[in-house]
């Protein structure tokens, strides 16, 4: 019985780690175009574009390898930073400069 019960303790240790490793490794791999330009965040990704407006965005994060935009609450999504020039992270502070005043 403790043989099942430590294999089942390390299976529910092993298994977030392993999710987090499988998405990381996803962010890496991804290829996309990211641009900011208006106040509008442009993202294409296999030849389907996508326009989402800085100002429907709750708060914008500067992670270590990644921004962060969060939608709402419970909704968001992570770009990797190597897709950003350093215009578009100017923008990105000025808008958070402006959304914080």
């Amino acid at each position: 019985m403790s043989v099942i019960l430590g294999a089942l303790g390390m299976y529910t240790l092993i298994r977030p780690l392993t999710s987090m490793m499988m998405e990381w490794k996803k962010l890496k791999s991804i290829e996309l175009k990211a641009a900011i330009k208006k106040e509008t965040l442009f993202v294409e990704e296999d030849g389907m574009e996508i326009k989402i407006p800085l100002s429907s965005l709750r708060n914008i994060k500067k992670k270590s390898h990644y921004i962060r935009f969060n939608m709402n609450r419970f909704q968001g999504f992570s770009i990797p930073d190597r897709f950003f020039n350093s215009e578009d992270f100017r923008q990105l502070q000025q808008f958070l400069q402006k959304k914080k005043a």
